[in-house]
């Protein structure tokens, strides 16, 4: 296993160290990871890429002895560009690194900057063992990002060892600070971004002006303070000395789309996914935002480009073509036949989701709830309370959102400021009756993400109070928010309109059908 992190963690920085070079075209190292041992012959490769050249090599070390044996082929005409084997001691694995980067560079005939030279001479650490920690540490957070606590104890144990080791404080800094998002991430505590400031003063102290700090600042307006345009500003810096980093363009991207920056949102978006093309994380992210913009047509196309990485074995890819259907037709019975292809493929109960959105938008709702109490893992008191309503079990539904009520306020305790929970509790409200504090929680979730501010979250935040605004029989304040959300890239889209029960009550009001037909494409 050594051997396999140290082999993976050598492959890893001489990826980063082209990327680094403007003048050439490198895939991240999620992309590539996969054809390890694969028998794909090269130019099937190169086309799943979208490359010209193919880079493969092994390496292998005995005690304090070192291999690296590469070799660049043409992969249109099977040849050998450049080969080499380089042997070295352990203790020269950085510079070896180096060399064979530039190298590479070399007989790709890419032009390297005095500055991008300097970059890739760069040792990140005289200490062995801390650049092992961080390499395991890099690899874990590859394989399970959530896993959050692991990946910090071991960045932490690498600055230990080297306290001047920049990249571990740099990567701190996002895991905290992401941990934090504004006080409404996973672990909202303010010790959170207290640890996020501290690794970035550690960074900026050595080395201000690296694009890995840069990185790491960006990461922090953006997850801590929600500075966008500082956040953006410092992405644009770290691209100057990185501008094959995949990770770099999603970022901004993210940026972007909370700004309101759209189409230049789903642009970075296309740029990342170009580095990393066999990155189904990223590659869903095109396809949400592309749903979002309802491009229904770019966003059917990125769904397939993901049954592609994952071979059209994950069930949650027919979820989301049921979804799609859904967003584009709102026809019930193309929406059953596209359940029924996926159930031809997969266990009925890898697809719950679309099957009782299904009962629930053909107003079956006794066959909901038998479908939910098939599966312990429906735990959604409001999900269940709204089905016994529209089934007429008036008071086991009260009961149930009375649940919903006091397990959100739970939440709300330990995490004040989600906008989601906000609305939860709103829903609730409203379906309890009590429509004046209903409103007033739906109200205050839209203040925390207002669409000045995000626009990404306060549409959805604004869609939420309209279907509260709904439920409480002010018609006019509803219609003017769904109007706002129709006419901007959200959630809500005229599908919802058509067949959401919760909007029944509306159904005769000239001006909810003139908002159907205005925005139904």
């Amino acid at each position: 296993r050594e051997d396999q992190i140290f082999a993976d963690g050598v492959h890893d920085d001489i990826l980063t160290q082209l990327s680094k070079i403007g003048d050439l075209k490198v895939i991240s190292r999620t992309s590539v990871m996969q054809y390890k041992g694969t028998t794909k012959l090269i130019s099937d490769i190169a086309k799943e890429l979208g490359v010209a050249n193919i880079l493969e090599g092994s390496v292998r070390r005995a005690g304090d002895e070192i291999r690296i044996v590469a070799q660049l082929i043409n992969a249109e005409t099977d040849e050998h560009i450049w080969a080499e084997t380089f042997d070295r001691k352990y203790a020269d694995i950085f510079s070896m690194q180096s060399e064979v980067a530039q190298k590479i560079a070399r007989a790709l005939k890419a032009s390297l900057t005095p500055k991008e030279k300097q970059y890739i001479e760069t040792k990140p650490t005289e200490n062995q063992a801390a650049w092992e920690l961080y390499i395991q540490a890099e690899l874990l957070l590859d394989a399970n990002f959530m896993d959050r606590d692991s990946i910090v104890a071991l960045y932490e144990q690498a600055t230990l060892l080297d306290p001047n080791f920049l990249l571990p404080y740099t990567k701190l800094v996002r895991l905290h600070a992401w941990a934090y998002f504004d006080g409404t991430g996973p672990d909202p505590s303010q010790e959170r971004m207290e640890k996020a400031s501290v690794a970035l003063e550690k960074a900026s102290a050595i080395d201000p002006n690296a694009s890995e700090t840069h990185m790491a600042q960006g990461y922090f307006y953006y997850y801590g303070s929600r500075d966008y345009e500082q956040a953006l500003e410092s992405f644009a810096l770290a691209r100057e000395s990185q501008p094959n980093n995949s990770d770099l363009f999603m970022a901004t991207a993210f940026v972007e789309r909370r700004l309101g920056r759209w189409e230049q949102a789903r642009e970075n978006m296309d740029k990342a996914v170009f580095l990393d093309p066999n990155n189904a994380s990223k590659v869903i992210e095109v396809y949400g935002i592309s749903v979002s913009m309802r491009d229904y047509s770019s966003a059917g196309k990125y769904l397939e480009r993901w049954s592609a990485i994952t071979g059209g074995n994950d069930a949650s890819i027919e979820t989301n073509r049921y979804f799609l259907e859904f967003k584009r037709s709102a026809d019930l019975e193309k929406m059953q036949g596209v359940l029924d292809q996926a159930l031809e493929k997969f266990d009925a109960r890898d697809l719950l989701s679309p099957r009782v959105m299904q009962t629930f938008y053909s107003r079956d709702y006794k066959t909901g709830l038998e479908l939910m109490e098939e599966d312990s893992t429906v735990n959604d008191w409001a999900i269940r309370a709204e089905f016994l309503r529209l089934d007429g079990q008036d008071e086991l539904a009260r009961a149930y959102f009375d649940s919903a009520r006091i397990e959100t306020e739970a939440r709300l305790k330990d995490n004040p400021k989600s906008w989601r929970f906000l609305t939860s509790l709103g829903f609730t409200f409203s379906r309890l009756g009590q429509c004046e504090e209903a409103i007033h929680w739906g109200k205050q979730a839209v203040a925390i993400v207002p669409l000045s501010i995000d626009a990404f979250d306060g549409s959805k935040a604004m869609g939420e109070l309209a279907y509260i605004y709904a439920v409480c029989g002010e018609e006019e304040e509803a219609l003017d928010l769904l109007e706002k959300c129709l006419s901007i890239p959200s959630n809500i889209g005229v599908s919802e309109l058509k067949l959401d029960p919760g909007y029944n009550s509306m159904r005769d009001n000239p001006r909810f059908q003139k908002l159907i037909q205005k925005y139904d494409s």
